[in-house]
C-alpha cells in the first residue's frame, strides 16, 4: 500500500505509549519523531518525562517544542546511566 516497513514498524511501536503521550501525539501537541524517541522506553521512564516536561502547565524544563534529538539526549542523560562515569575492573 506505498508504506515501508520502517514506517509501519515505527507507527506499531506507538502503542506502547503511555496515554497521555499518545494523546500528545494526536493533538500535535508533539511531533512523531519526538514520540518515537519517547516509545523507545518503557513506562515508568514515559510516565516521568511526561509528568516533568511534556504536561500542561510544566514551565520549567518543558520539553514541547523541542527536537527528537534534544528529546533523545534529555532522555539519555536524565533517566539512563552514563557507564562512562564508573570504573569497571576489566581484568575479569
Amino acid at each position: 500500500f506505498g508504506k515501508t516497513e520502517a514506517y509501519i514498524r515505527t507507527r506499531l511501536k506507538f502503542v506502547s505509549l503511555i496515554p497521555e503521550i499518545a494523546l500528545l501525539l494526536e493533538q500535535d501537541e508533539i511531533t512523531i519523531s519526538v514520540a518515537s524517541e519517547i516509545c523507545r522506553y518503557g513506562e515508568e521512564i514515559q510516565r516521568e518525562v511526561y509528568d516533568q516536561h511534556l504536561k500542561e502547565g510544566v514551565q520549567y524544563n518543558s520539553w514541547r517544542g523541542m527536537k527528537a534529538s534534544e528529546v533523545a539526549q534529555s532522555i539519555e542523560r536524565q533517566y539512563t546511566a552514563d557507564l562512562n562515569r564508573y570504573s569497571f575492573d576489566k581484568t575479569l
